[in-house]
């Protein structure tokens, strides 16, 4: 409940500046949308179920004083959808109480020249490729969605104190610390293990389980500080950036996993709770960009690694890995009628893949640990490669859009495509329509179709409309 007042408090006092800046005769701009929208799921053994009719209202409200030294943002946002469950007041199981998908952004700003100061939720987006950028570490998200491009449900901002420095006109040098924790969202199967079996005259009584509670904003401490320096130009852009945080992506907690042998080695007895870890890691970004004859290159590397598993040998926490995107974008024409394009080329390599394990467990769980922690951390791939391709146009004098995205998992031997028509009935309506449709090759169940973290994907048609104001 404290927590929560915190928060009520912050909101409040955003509220409070937007108020009095209104009174003040200052800039106060109201923007937002109220957007209907509905998924069905498609497969060949039921062909069309129902999936969930949501109804979306988002509202934005910027003020800033004449000066433009002060200014605020607020954003809130509210569902109410009708799924699998009944009627539902907000998406994965939140309520319409739930501050944290009510504010999605609430933040004051102070502008003093070179200096900005920005303090409260917002987001923070570093990198130069648009998708899968290894800076992009402020921000947690949330993977378990019908649609990649579903910006509402996939970006979430974080309590963040923002300073940007401003040395010269392109030159940036920008500090964020995060104080609490907000784990990535993603869609984690609880385990309950009750058996009892013999192998080789070795009998093994297991009782354990794998349990994944939520962690509540403002319950646990982050300290986490991120650093970037940008350097921009008319034609190139240059960033690189440092982070020690506490990595939004599970680890694994083992200390409550007991197992207990007998003096003869030929009963094993395995107890005990196994929950998420969000252990402190290191990130090393670099990223450029270059725009050159009706091209944009831009190029992210990352390399991350753990600070309690830099060598790779702990069972219970993610190797260092190595991230490098390679994109390019390019405005195009075929006689008259005007085209957009985007390829990508994403690549993750993971270290030390065959280190050696340390750990105080029989060669059974040690085998049995590692099989799931390779699977929940999704790490049981040395080399991971992605090809992403995107291309749009418009039609009727631009009121008419169509496009598709596609992303093939070359190591997952996966792909999915994502067409896309979208029509302005008017300045303040559209409608919209599409379909995310996946091929995932292997066993589900051996975690060997994690295309874009999503063992478990939905194909499923949409139609969206909505109303701006």
């Amino acid at each position: 409940m404290y927590h929560g007042r915190r928060f009520t408090v912050a909101a409040v006092w955003a509220m409070a500046v937007l108020s009095s800046a209104a009174a003040d005769g200052v800039d106060l701009d109201v923007t937002g949308f109220v957007q209907l929208d509905h998924y069905g799921l498609v497969a060949p053994e039921h062909f069309y179920t129902n999936e969930r009719l949501r109804l979306t209202a988002l509202a934005q409200l910027d003020a800033s004083s004449d000066s433009g030294d002060l200014a605020a943002f607020v954003e809130l946002m509210a569902f109410a959808q009708y799924g699998e469950h009944g009627l539902e007041s907000a998406p994965a199981g939140a309520t319409l109480t739930d501050l944290d998908n009510l504010v999605r952004q609430a933040y004051v700003a102070l502008r003093l020249g070179p200096f900005d100061l920005d303090i409260g939720k917002k987001f923070v987006r570093w990198g130069k490729a648009d998708l899968l950028s290894p800076l992009d570490v402020v921000n947690h998200s949330n993977t378990d969605l019908l649609a990649l491009d579903d910006v509402l449900g996939g970006a979430r901002a974080d309590p963040v104190v923002h300073a940007s420095v401003y040395p010269s006109d392109d030159l940036n040098l920008e500090l964020v610390y995060v104080p609490f924790l907000a784990p990535d969202l993603v869609a984690i199967e609880e385990l309950a293990i009750d058996t009892r079996f013999t192998i080789l005259g070795t009998t093994f009584d297991v009782d354990a389980r794998f349990l994944n509670p939520p962690v509540t904003p403002f319950s646990e401490w982050a300290h986490s500080v991120h650093a970037a320096l940008s350097y921009s130009t008319f034609v190139a852009d240059l960033q690189v950036s440092y982070s020690y945080f506490r990595d939004q992506l599970l680890d694994f907690d083992l200390s409550r996993l007991v197992e207990r042998r007998s003096a003869d080695g030929t009963r094993y007895d395995i107890s005990g709770t196994v929950r998420p870890a969000y252990r402190r890691a290191h990130n090393f970004g670099i990223g450029a960009s270059l725009a050159l004859d009706g091209w944009v290159v831009s190029a992210d590397a990352g390399f991350k690694f753990a600070a309690q598993n830099p060598s790779g040998s702990r069972i219970d926490i993610k190797n260092p890995e190595l991230v490098t995107v390679l994109q390019a974008d390019h405005a195009f024409a075929i006689g008259s009628q005007p085209f957009t394009m985007l390829a990508g080329v994403y690549h993750r390599h993971v270290l030390h893949d065959q280190a050696a394990w340390r750990s105080d467990y029989s060669p059974f769980l040690e085998a049995y640990v590692g099989t799931l922690a390779d699977q929940y951390l999704l790490q049981h791939r040395p080399q991971t490669w992605y090809l992403v391709g995107r291309l749009h146009t418009t039609l009727l004098r631009e009121r008419l859009g169509v496009g598709v995205l596609g992303v093939w998992g070359i190591t997952e031997e996966a792909f999915h495509l994502a067409p896309r028509i979208s029509y302005a009935v008017s300045d303040t309506l559209s409608v919209a329509a599409g379909a995310n449709l996946w091929w995932l090759a292997g066993d589900s169940d051996s975690g060997d179709t994690d295309l874009l973290r999503r063992d478990d994907a939905k194909d499923n048609v949409f139609l969206r409309t909505t109303l701006h104001f």
